[in-house]
């Protein structure tokens, strides 16, 4: 669960205490660990348990998901070998929990995953302790948060542009190049097949340029015969053709 892009606390705490509880051996059965396993795979986040030396000593299906690798793969490979990213090296969580004590603060980062793709993550670290209070590892949640981030790029990006109507990639990309012209001086080719919509670009580029306020004149070049184009387009002696 989350508050105002926050994981809830209390689950954070079950946690713990399950993990607590393993490792003073209340829970030591055969049975006992499937359970706490279909508990951790229950949670819709990923959970890593991490020793004091960066093993990977706990690992869930959502974890799973999230990086790509098999729990058989992840329990045998260091936590920065799983969950790699950037903080790895300029500020990792787990490093700083063994070096302080305190919890780290909730952070949004990515992570390469197993296949090569970068995923968008929060990531919430504490620590485990034993009974006497020393840290023994780390609990780090992952949330997966990358089509959350996309819905919200996509919500910001515009659905129109003047007269054009669009969210594609394609129509961004248009949006973009409107955007990069208008200003200019330079005169502007417009080509496509008939009905692409060449005379909405043509506008859009006038209404939201420096000459918005002057006259946008519109020909259509089709009915000009050849030898009458040039003419048409940029003037002739008055009287020529008389």
């Amino acid at each position: 669960m989350r508050e105002r892009g926050h994981l809830v606390a209390s689950c954070t705490f079950d946690l713990k205490w399950i993990v607590r509880a393993r490792g003073e051996g209340r829970m030591f059965g055969q049975h006992q660990e499937g359970q706490l396993q279909a508990i951790l795979d229950a949670m819709e986040d990923g959970v890593m348990i991490i020793d004091r030396d960066f093993w990977v000593v706990g690992f869930n299906e959502a974890a799973a998901r999230i990086t790509g690798y098999r729990k058989e793969e992840a329990l045998n490979a260091r936590c920065f070998e799983i969950c790699a990213g950037r903080y790895c090296k300029e500020d990792c969580d787990v490093t700083a929990l063994f070096t302080t004590g305190r919890p780290c603060e909730e952070f949004e980062t990515t992570i390469r995953t197993k296949d090569g793709r970068t995923r968008i993550v929060r990531i919430h670290t504490v620590a485990l302790r034993d009974p006497r209070g020393t840290i023994t590892g780390a609990l780090r949640i992952l949330r997966d948060v990358t089509a959350l981030r996309e819905l919200e790029r996509q919500l910001r990006e515009p659905e129109r542009f003047g007269r054009l109507i669009g969210k594609s990639r394609a129509m961004q990309q248009v949006y973009r190049l409107i955007e990069l012209l208008k200003d200019s001086t330079a005169t502007v080719l417009i080509q496509g097949e008939t009905g692409t919509g060449k005379e909405l670009v043509a506008e859009a580029l006038h209404f939201n340029s420096p000459r918005a306020e002057g006259p946008l004149i519109k020909v259509k070049c089709a009915a000009l015969p050849d030898p009458l184009v040039e003419d048409e387009l940029f003037g002739h002696v008055r009287g020529a053709f008389t």
